[in-house]
This record gives C-alpha cells, sequence and structure tokens, in this order.
C-alpha cells in the first residue's frame, strides 16, 4: 500500500484522477516524463532521459522545451533531497496514477491554474517542509511553459474521502 505523508490527510487527493486516460496533454507528457526519469535514475539507463529531453522538445520546441526539461529536472531533484520517505511510481505505460503520481500532478495541476495553498498542501505530500518552496517554485516555473490546465482543473476541493482500497499498488520507488 502506498503512504501518505502523515502531516496532510489522505482526502486531500479525492478528487485527483487515477487514470492517466483522465489526464490533459500536457498532464500525461508529465507523468510520462516523470516515471521515465525516475526509472531511468533507478536503472542508469540515459537512454529514458533522452526519451524524456525528445518529449519535451517535440512539444514545445527546442527553446521552451530545454526550459521546460531544466525545471521538471529540478522539481525531480528536490523531491529526491528533501522525500524523507520512499515516493513510489508506476512503471512507464501504465494506465494507474498511484498516491504519490497524483500528489505530484496536484503540484503540478495547482501551478499551472495558479492555487498556491492547494500546490502547497500537494507538495506536503512528497517532500519535507524544507523542500516546499523548493518544489513549488520549481514547479511554477514549469507550469508557466505547460499553460493552464484545460480538461482536469484543479483538485481543489478536498471534501470527499479518499478510498485507499482502491489505489492499485505500485512497482517500484523513487529512492
Amino acid at each position: 500500500m502506498n503512504q501518505i505523508h502523515p502531516r496532510v490527510s489522505a482526502h486531500a487527493l479525492a478528487l485527483a484522477p487515477r487514470r492517466t486516460d483522465d489526464l490533459d496533454q500536457p498532464s500525461r507528457l508529465v507523468v510520462r516524463a516523470y516515471r521515465s526519469w525516475v526509472k531511468g535514475l533507478q536503472d542508469n539507463d540515459c537512454r529514458l532521459w533522452n526519451d524524456v529531453w525528445n518529449t519535451f522538445i517535440c512539444a514545445y520546441g527546442t527553446r521552451e522545451g530545454k526550459q521546460a526539461l531544466t525545471w521538471f529536472v529540478r522539481m525531480i531533484n528536490v523531491i529526491r533531497e528533501y522525500a524523507g520517505r520512499t515516493v513510489r511510481y508506476h512503471q512507464p505505460g501504465c494506465p494507474c496514477l498511484g498516491d504519490d503520481e497524483r500528489a505530484f500532478l496536484g503540484v503540478v495541476g495547482a501551478c499551472r491554474d495558479g492555487k498556491a495553498m492547494v500546490a502547497r498542501r500537494h507538495a506536503e505530500m512528497l517532500v519535507e517542509d524544507a523542500g516546499v518552496g523548493d518544489l513549488i517554485g520549481a514547479t511554477g516555473q514549469l507550469a508557466l511553459i505547460l499553460g493552464p490546465v484545460e480538461r482536469f482543473g484543479t483538485f481543489e476541493d478536498l471534501s470527499d474521502a479518499f478510498d485507499l482500497h482502491a489505489m492499485t499498488p505500485t512497482s517500484d520507488a523513487l529512492n
């Protein structure tokens, strides 16, 4: 079972998507990049990093793609530095979204929608207090390139309960 950061209640992900099919195109790109990048870290496979680079370049052009990749990698590095626990992810290509992936997307979606407090709540699920500002800062810069949320919106309504039993187990760990 995935673990949620103990300072933040699990219902904070209640309305977050549970499958990649429910995401807009930029969010799908971020999930694909996230999974490939951390899998590349785990396996020491630079081909996966090249795939991420090519994905950003194809989606946003050379200049903005390079900027997007820079901020994206900064996000990953902040998570690696400040996680304080194992951050989980699914394999590239899996249609399911785990708790940590949903929190990651929550930070991205809230930044894309200009919701600082929502971004903070999601960031707190991934990193310790010392890393929250850095994670939101890097995500905010990436969000400027990704543009506003079109299809899914923010995960602002936190009133519904989150069913931990409905989540599928993740397969690998970031740390």
